[in-house]
């Protein structure tokens, strides 16, 4: 399947394929990755996109559920940084 872009809850992520998706948050410097693991669960993983990787694969900030890609969506909009960073979802 080719990316395509896809608009969520006012977000264009990239489609990766039938269950996985990604998103950036550009302001933030936060990457986000959802897989759509059944018809009521999406898991996210949060990365840091101003991170050097130095072509190995990149460690994630936290992970967290959602009900949906909408809720899903929904809450990544609302988090920054140093929330995260004052969160226990922060590793």
């Amino acid at each position: 399947m080719k990316n395509k872009a896809i608009k969520v809850g006012g977000c264009v992520l990239t489609q990766l394929n039938e269950t996985e998706f990604e998103y950036e948050n550009l302001e933030q410097g936060l990457d986000f990755h959802f897989v759509v693991e059944k018809s009521d669960e999406v898991t996210v993983i949060i990365f840091d996109s101003l991170l050097p990787t130095n072509n190995q694969t990149k460690s994630d900030l936290g992970v967290f559920t959602a009900s949906n890609l909408e809720e899903a969506v929904s809450d990544v909009r609302q988090l920054t940084k140093d929330n995260l960073k004052n969160s226990i979802m922060w590793t």
